[in-house]
């Protein structure tokens, strides 16, 4: 019976015990936690800059087409009739103008269109590559926005860049083991 006793006071003092330990552990467990690689760190440092990149690429592109969209023109149009009062009476030369910017647009639109519909991956490829290219080559942006057809000259170059290129020998390559 005292072997019982002596047992059940042991659990006891164990269990007293075990608290404290707990909180050992839990500190050195709480200051692991606290302790980062380095190399941990400079890879999410890494990865924030290329994301924080990608994004002002993807907000230029985006910039560039709603450019290319709007255009010039349309702030054209705005300040032409701006000066006018509803009263003023429309001249020739001025409606020719504000046919021509209307045609301007349109042309514009259609040309997009049509891109798109002769090149389904038009899209994709403007959106995924073309920020690429201009990081290299910011001038290029300036060509675009002048080019007869600015949404052929985006798409060309982007299939030009290095990365689609190599994106597409990835995709060749997975489609040839996939074959056999």
């Amino acid at each position: 019976m005292e072997d019982q006793e002596y047992t059940g006071e042991q659990e006891h003092v164990e269990a007293a015990a075990q608290p404290a330990n707990d909180h050992d552990t839990g500190q050195a467990v709480a200051q692991d936690e606290e302790r980062v690689p380095l190399s941990a760190l400079q890879a999410e440092r890494r990865q924030r800059q290329e994301l924080q990149q990608n994004m002002k690429m993807l907000q230029d592109h985006l910039e560039l087409i709603r450019a290319n969209q709007q255009g010039s023109t349309k702030k054209k149009q705005e300040d032409q009739f701006s000066e006018l009062q509803d009263d003023d009476v429309l001249t020739v030369k001025e409606a020719k103008k504000f046919m021509e910017s209307i045609q301007q647009n349109y042309q514009t639109s259609i040309e997009e269109l049509k891109m798109q519909q002769a090149y389904p991956d038009y899209a994709e490829t403007v959106q995924q590559y073309l920020p690429d290219v201009l990081k290299e080559n910011p001038d290029l942006r300036d060509d675009i926005q002048r080019a007869k057809n600015p949404y052929k000259l985006a798409y060309f170059l982007a299939k030009k860049s290095d990365q689609y290129k190599a994106a597409n020998k990835q995709v060749k390559k997975t489609n040839l083991l996939n074959e056999f």
